[in-house]
């Protein structure tokens, strides 16, 4: 089964990851222990048991919680928040390690919302590539270009030489908008559908 866009998950606008992190903040406070039925009671009409124990997986293998198995069979097992880094959930393989994908999208909305002057898709590219997570060029441009289609950019100038500045009404938030798999939009800030598929052929 083909995964669902983050808008349509079962928990509403927020991606399921999301949600489920934000309830083990709440619960996980002073490294208070919660179990995943706990966690699951946070989260009117998310009867899914197992998303919730493979996230925690993740978690646990990160260090960011940890895992207490049962002293007698048939027990549950109680997890502890040991890291809290923040209101935006871990992105993390089974292993623990860190998912990097979308970090040039970050990257290139911040170099966006920060800087009051148009750039080139070359200069941007200069301020967002890093030897620890690069990004290529094509991949700046084809960015840039779904923005534009989605109406946050305006542009000047053609070919290399065209520049790139986002539009002060279009600042939506800290949170990249998304490029997602079945070519649309997904705005995090707005929690919505900004540039409907259909458009997909537009230049």
């Amino acid at each position: 089964m083909s995964r669902q866009p983050v808008d349509i998950t079962a928990t509403g606008p927020k991606n399921d990851r999301q949600a489920i992190w934000e309830a083990i903040r709440k619960l996980g406070r002073d490294q208070k222990p919660f179990t995943t039925k706990e966690i699951r009671g946070e989260l009117p009409g998310y009867p899914d048991l197992s998303k919730i124990r493979d996230y925690l997986t993740c978690l646990t293998a990160a260090g960011i919680t940890n895992c207490k198995r049962p002293a007698r069979r048939g027990g549950v097992n109680s997890y502890t928040l040991l890291k809290d880094s923040g209101i935006d959930a871990p992105r993390l393989r089974k292993n623990g390690e860190e998912v990097t994908q979308g970090q040039g999208q970050e990257r290139l909305w911040q170099c966006l919302r920060i800087n009051r002057h148009p750039l080139t898709a070359i200069a941007l590219l200069g301020y967002v590539n890093t030897p620890e997570h690069p990004i290529k060029l094509t991949a700046v441009k084809s960015y840039l270009k779904h923005l534009k289609l989605a109406g946050y950019l305006q542009t000047c100038g053609d070919g290399e030489q065209r520049q790139y500045l986002l539009l002060p009404t279009q600042n939506t938030g800290t949170k990249a908008p998304m490029v997602q798999r079945v070519k649309q939009i997904w705005d995090q800030n707005l929690a919505k559908v900004v540039w409907p598929k259909e458009h997909v052929n537009e230049q």
